[in-house]
């Protein structure tokens, strides 16, 4: 996350200049800081097998904060605190 807070993308798919403008994307590494999402993108490193099989167990183990939190038919924005 660091990395992304200093616009750098290491998969190369969202330009610096992207990312900067971004000024309505945030990065949270706490859930405590996802509780008023309405939105919410988990974003891991996916290894994969010797036969290129994804091992998805990253992903389900950083998104199981996140269980639970969504709406059906609700996206958006972040609210800002205070």
């Amino acid at each position: 996350m660091a990395q992304l807070r200093e616009g750098f993308d290491y998969t190369l798919e969202v330009e610096p200049e992207e990312l900067v403008a971004a000024t309505q994307l945030s990065y949270a590494d706490d859930p405590a800081d996802v509780a008023d999402c309405n939105f919410c993108i988990v974003a891991v490193p996916t290894p994969i097998d010797g036969h290129k099989r994804p091992d998805l167990s990253p992903l389900e183990g950083a998104s199981r904060p996140t269980r639970g939190r969504a709406s059906t038919g609700r996206a958006g924005r972040r609210h800002q605190r205070g």
